[in-house]
């Protein structure tokens, strides 16, 4: 059986990715920096994550209130 020749999309893409780290290399090697990131106050952005564990914890605690009830209407 014959081996199966790798497809043109692969070798293309190859030939691509090493055309740009030519232009990167003959630029001088220095890629453009990133833009500076921005402070996030996460407070303000998680705030709905704090009132969900709130409704969890209540929950919780109801639950096992529960539990706890009937072990020992059960004994």
């Amino acid at each position: 059986m014959p081996k199966k020749k790798r497809s043109r999309k692969r070798s293309q893409y190859r030939k691509s990715s090493g055309r740009t780290t030519q232009k990167a290399k003959a630029s001088g090697g220095a890629a453009s920096a990133p833009p500076p990131a921005k402070q996030v106050d996460f407070s303000t952005e998680y705030q709905y994550v704090v009132g969900d564990l709130r409704h969890i914890a209540i929950l919780a605690a109801a639950m096992f209130a529960t539990l706890i009830v009937l072990a020992l209407v059960i004994q």
